[in-house]
C-alpha cells in the first residue's frame, strides 16, 4: 500500500519523508548540542575563576599604588567581587536545571567567547549528559515542528514519541555500558 501511495502521490510522500528526515536531523543536532552542556559549563567555570582571580590581583595592585584614582580602584574591586560571586554561584549550583539557570544569571559574553575559543567538544557518558542530550534533541524537534507545523506542544510531543521512544534503549546503551565497566 505504501508503494502505491508513492506512485500516486510522489510529491506528498517525498515531502513526508523529507519532513521525517528534517526532524531526525534536528533531533540529532539538538542531541549533539545538548551533550556539550556539561563540558562547556565546566570550561566556563574554570575560565570565570581565572578572570575572578585576575580581577582581584588587579584591584589589589590598584589600591597598593599611591597615585591610583579611587574611582578606578572601586570599579576594579566591584568587578572582582561580581566575578567571584558568579563563580561561587556556578560552583555551588546542583541539579540538572540549577546549572543552566546559574549560567544564565552569571553569563558574560567576553568570558563565553574566550571559553568557546579553547573549548573542545565532548560527549559525556553520564546521566547528566544523557538528560542534556535528550533535552537538546527535544528542543531541536521543537524548533523544526514550530517552523514547519506551526508552533504547538502537541505536534512536538507526538514527534518525540515517534522518534525517541522506539529508540530509547539505544540511547541508554552508553549508560548501561558505563555501569558494566
Amino acid at each position: 500500500m505504501a508503494i502505491m501511495d508513492m506512485v500516486k502521490h510522489p510529491v506528498k510522500t517525498t515531502g513526508r519523508g523529507l519532513d521525517k528526515l528534517a526532524k531526525a536531523g534536528a533531533f540529532t543536532l539538538g542531541v549533539a548540542i545538548g551533550l556539550q552542556g556539561p563540558g562547556f559549563y565546566q570550561a566556563y567555570l574554570q575560565r570565570l575563576g581565572g578572570h575572578a582571580d585576575e580581577a582581584f590581583i588587579q584591584a589589589k595592585y590598584c589600591w597598593d599604588r599611591k597615585d591610583s584614582i579611587p574611582e578606578l580602584c572601586y570599579s576594579s574591586a566591584n568587578r572582582a567581587n561580581e566575578l567571584r560571586q558568579d563563580y561561587i554561584s556556578l560552583k555551588d549550583a546542583k541539579g540538572i536545571l540549577a546549572k543552566p539557570i546559574a549560567l544564565g544569571k552569571a553569563f558574560d559574553l567576553d568570558i563565553a567567547q574566550g571559553t568557546l575559543g579553547i573549548y573542545k567538544a565532548t560527549a559525556p557518558l553520564t546521566k547528566e549528559g544523557l538528560i542534556y542530550g535528550l533535552g537538546g534533541g527535544v528542543a531541536g524537534i521543537g524548533v523544526t515542528v514550530g517552523l514547519g507545523d506551526g508552533v504547538g506542544v502537541e505536534p512536538c510531543i507526538s514527534t518525540v514519541r515517534k522518534l525517541v521512544l522506539p529508540e530509547a534503549p539505544l540511547l541508554l546503551l552508553p549508560l548501561y555500558l558505563q555501569a558494566l565497566i
